[in-house]
């Protein structure tokens, strides 16, 4: 956010570049001086490396006092937009501005708004307001290369694409007659894009001009074959017949509306320093170029540890990610490191979740799975990016379906099997020759440290092998350490011993395990023993919290450490106030404790570091759902750091940024042998992964969960973890399984009686017969359940079994008993604060009233279902409560009523990738046709 006293900026960059403070302009006389405030711009007020800067200035011709020049650029802006606009960094400079203060992010923002829009007259209106930013070429007096070639083209694309949408809705709407101008126009600044002309044809067809429509149509096909020496593209041809024989074209409205949702954007963040590799970069590119003749949709990038593989790619996706409008996949496969290799499934089930799959959409059988995600991919341009893979079986499977789609796979194996296998491309990334090595070293040190003692730099030089991640960490030693000389610590380089062991590197690297020796030995104790617990961690990325836990000291003091890691090179710093490792570290560290620390010293950071994910979680939980019962939990130990969850929304953020992190713990725990902590931690992650729609992995923590109950817990724990698996299966359909595990747990509660859990166990074999439409069956558990709940004075669960028996008779057309019972379970969640249960109940009696004609009294109870369901954050029941509040105003013959209510119902569940959307757009349709 801006500071109070900061003026208010507004920077347009769609066109000639325009800049305002507090609405009075700015004059940006350098060409290059606007390059680098666009660049800052466009980053809508994130972090913007110097290397980032320097390639949008000079691209690859950068002067030599390249960082001395974007220094007095800053200035000079500094001094125009306010001080405190321009926030400095040792790598990176960032511009505090909000979104809307850019128009071309106001631009893309308003546009993203609009495939959401729920109505055409609403996506219309957000459509006119985002095209009228729109004043020429973007970036039109910038100079800069990399923008003109990446950023311009793609803007551009998303306002034609724009353009189209709002004049499909134009067409669709009947306001015809005033299109045919802006459209003759169009197309003869863009002649050969068919997707203008058929929109003329269609809209000369629409005015009852079907001569020039064949004319238009015949004038295109001319141009296309003498340019091009192609034919019209099948939307063309079609829209030929249909004029030839008479029938009108199939309207705009019949047309498939754009897919709402999120595009997936899961490239990792650039990183801030990148140079070289001018020759794979271009390679990869030409390989990636849509329009060039490649004979390979996918690319293998090999080479030693170390020398660069990810960093080269990150950067080439990020370069090609305009290509791909359908978006961009990445996952780290970990195929080499200490950590065990991620499960080709796992990044399937992944993947399909970017694209808007929900879990009962993705298939538990890996095949099936894999099936679903080529058929998904087939019609998309995605670019796919699969990192550090271990072998061909474990990359086949997430190879896309696509032609438009790209992949690149990155692994220290050739991968000879893939490459026969697919017709790959096969890079290889080989150590950087001295020149480049010192270029890397000397970027990141004073010009006059470089120039005094050049002997002492290709010491430096000569012992990294030419691996990028040892220069680095050498240039970050070299720089933190400003009293010595760079030959004091070239004379320190060549003291330390070779030999790998454990880092199983080429022969030609072996003096990098020199390098992290001598770097770690310049560490302080605190930074050292951070480093060292590290590679105990079962996740890629971390917290500081996670950090502190580790090493058994204050979240402050772990930080601290954790910084003074990043600039040794040590760690890198990702976007959320996350840490990782590089593979190679990591496998150092792992190597380091090994030396240094005892097994218990080992065990006991693990211990800990279980504690902060198990305590955190549990208090997150009972944010998510206050009426849970709670399990019982050991004194948190004073030392244990615990992440500050204030409310519900930071509960619901933490859970969904660190469940990756929480099913490999759960799996970590399992294998030492921590196994109370193990069931715990699984059970506190089940609201969350509930109520986020994450099944398979709710199923495959309970499982771990059950397995560590039945080793070292009592039969009541390991009843709680079979119940609560039955659950996770039922959601996703598995009813044989899940009536397994649900029996299974009653027979433990037979042997040491729970009553609630029984009861609780009773609920739940209701549900799943509810789920087949077995509602007597249902009846039978639910009235079971009761009696256990009264038994045990449990309020709660007591209400829960009212309301499930009521849903249960009112499915047997038992509506005046069914209302009774909803209603006294409704007065006793009031009473008890239980949101959730008032949610279900009142949506009980919706559908009670309906049922037996009291539309009004159905409207009212949906209503407040539906607020219920908001109120805790249950979008999917939120949703199908406000699809049925329309269908009641419907029956009503209240269509203005209904309407509404479908229109939310549809973009909460496109917002979900759920499958129920279709029948809510069918509805929709249907009130504006009510003949289909």
């Amino acid at each position: 956010m801006t500071t109070a006293t900061a003026p208010r900026l507004s920077i347009g960059v769609l066109g000639p570049m325009e800049v305002r403070a507090d609405g009075e302009p700015l004059a940006m006389t350098s060409g290059r001086l606007r390059a680098v405030l666009a660049g800052l711009a466009a980053a809508g007020g994130a972090p913007v490396s110097t290397d980032r800067l320097a390639d949008i200035v000079w691209g690859e011709r950068q002067p030599g006092n390249a960082r001395r020049t974007l220094n007095t650029y800053i200035s000079r802006i500094r001094a125009q937009v306010g001080y405190d606009r321009i926030v400095t960094g040792p790598s990176a400079v960032r511009l505090d501005i909000d979104a809307d203060e850019v128009d071309a992010l106001r631009f893309e923002r308003l546009l993203d708004q609009a495939s959401a829009a729920a109505g055409a007259d609403a996506e219309h209106a957000l459509l006119r307001e985002a095209i009228g930013l729109w004043r020429g070429t973007p970036f039109a007096d910038v100079e800069s290369r990399l923008l003109e070639e990446t950023e311009a083209p793609r803007l551009a694309e998303r306002h034609l694409a724009a353009l189209e949408r709002r004049i499909d809705l134009d067409l669709d709407a009947g306001r015809t007659d005033r299109l045919l101008g802006e459209l003759r126009h169009l197309t003869s600044c863009y002649p050969l894009r068919e997707s203008l002309w058929a929109r003329l044809l269609h809209a000369l067809q629409r005015c009852g001009r079907s001569a020039e429509a064949l004319a238009g149509y015949e004038a295109i096909r001319r141009r296309l074959a003498d340019e091009l020496g192609a034919d019209p593209g099948p939307e063309l041809q079609l829209l030929h017949r249909e004029l030839l024989s008479g029938r009108a074209p199939e309207p705009i409205a019949r047309r498939p509306r754009p897919a709402a949702g999120p595009v997936p954007r899961q490239l990792p963040i650039d990183l801030d320093r990148f140079s070289g590799r001018t020759a794979e970069l271009r390679e990869l590119a030409d390989l990636a170029d849509p329009d060039a003749d490649r004979t390979s949709k996918l690319a293998v990038v090999t080479g030693m540890a170390g020398v660069g593989k990810t960093a080269l790619t990150v950067r080439f996706a990020h370069e090609a990610a305009p290509r791909f409008p359908d978006g961009q996949l990445y996952a780290d496969l970990a195929g080499f490191g200490p950590r065990p290799p991620v499960a080709p499934v796992d990044v399937v089930r992944r993947f399909l979740a970017a694209l808007a799959r929900t879990p009962a959409q993705i298939p538990d059988d890996p095949d099936a799975a894999a099936a679903l995600y080529r058929s998904l991919t087939a019609d998309k341009r995605l670019l796919v990016v699969l990192d550090n893979a271990a072998d061909l079986d474990q990359v086949r499977p997430l190879l896309p379906g696509g032609d438009a789609c790209f992949t690149v796979v990155t692994s220290r194996d050739r991968l000879s099997g893939l490459v026969a296998a697919t017709g790959a491309r096969r890079i290889a990334v080989a150590p950087v020759g001295p020149a480049a090595a010192r270029a890397i070293v000397a970027d990141r040190l004073s010009e006059a440290s470089v120039a005094d003692e050049p002997e002492a730099l290709d010491v430096l030089v000569q012992r990294c092998s030419g691996l990028p991640l040892a220069l680095a960490v050498v240039a970050a030693r070299a720089a933190t350490t400003s009293y010595l000389r760079l030959a004091d610590l070239a004379a320190e380089l060549e003291k330390e011993p070779e030999g790998l062991r454990g880092l199983e590197l080429e022969d030609d690297a072996l003096d990098i395990r020199a390098v992290f020796s001598w770097s770690y030995r310049a560490l302080d104790t605190d930074a050292a023993v951070v480093f060292r617990r590290l590679g105990t961690l079962p996740g890629a990325e971390f917290t500081p919290e996670a950090a502190a836990a580790l090493a058994g000291v204050p979240r402050h003091q772990a930080l601290a450490a954790l910084r003074r890691l990043v600039r040794a090179h040590m760690a890198t710093e990702h976007s959320g106030g996350r840490f990782a490792l590089h593979d190679l570290l990591c496998s150092y560290a792992v190597e380091l404790a090994a030396e240094h620390d005892a097994d218990d010293v080992r065990a006991a950071a693990l211990a800990r570091l279980c504690d902060h994910y198990l305590y955190t979680a549990h208090g997150g939980d009972a944010l998510l759902d206050p009426q849970r019962d709670p399990i019982d939990l050991p004194e948190r130990p004073a030392a244990i750091a615990v992440v500050h969850l204030p409310d519900r929304d930071a509960a619901e953020d933490w859970f969904s940024r660190e469940r990756s992190s929480l099913v490999d713990m759960v799996r970590t725990a399992v294998d030492a042998r921590l196994d109370e902590r193990a069931w715990r931690l699984a059970w506190a992650m089940v609201t969350h992964l509930d109520l986020g729609h994450h099944p398979h992995d709710w199923v495959l923590t309970q499982r771990l969960a059950a397995q560590a109950a039945a080793r070292s817990g009592t039969l009541r724990e390991l009843a709680l973890s079979r119940r609560l698996l039955g659950r996770a299966l039922t959601r996703l359909h598995r009813f044989g399984d899940a009536a397994a595990q649900l029996l299974a747990a009653l027979d433990h509660y037979a042997a040491e009686p729970e009553p609630a859990g029984e009861a609780i166990t009773h609920i739940n074999l209701g549900w799943l017969y509810e789920t087949q439409g077995d509602f007597r069956s249902a009846l039978g558990h639910n009235r079971a359940a009761l009696e256990r709940f009264t038994a045990a004075g449990h309020d709660i669960g007591r209400s829960r079994a009212y309301n499930a028996l009521g849903w249960d008779l009112a499915q047997l057309g038992e509506f005046t008993e069914a209302r009774e019972l909803c209603e006294r379970a409704l007065d006793l969640q009031r009473r008890s604060d239980d949101r959730r249960g008032q949610a279900e109940s009142l949506d009980s009696l919706g559908h009670i009233h309906r049922a037996t004609g009291d539309l009004a009294g159905a409207v009212a109870y949906y209503r407040r279902a539906r607020s219920e369901y908001e109120a805790i954050g249950d979008r999917y029941n939120e949703a199908d409560a406000a699809a049925v509040l329309g269908d009641v105003h419907a029956e009503a013959g209240d269509l203005d009523q209904a309407r509404p209510c479908y229109e939310q119902a549809l973009q909460l569940l496109e917002a979900l990738g759920h499958p129920d959307a279709a029948g809510v757009a069918d509805r929709l349709d249907r009130l504006a046709d009510p003949d289909r």
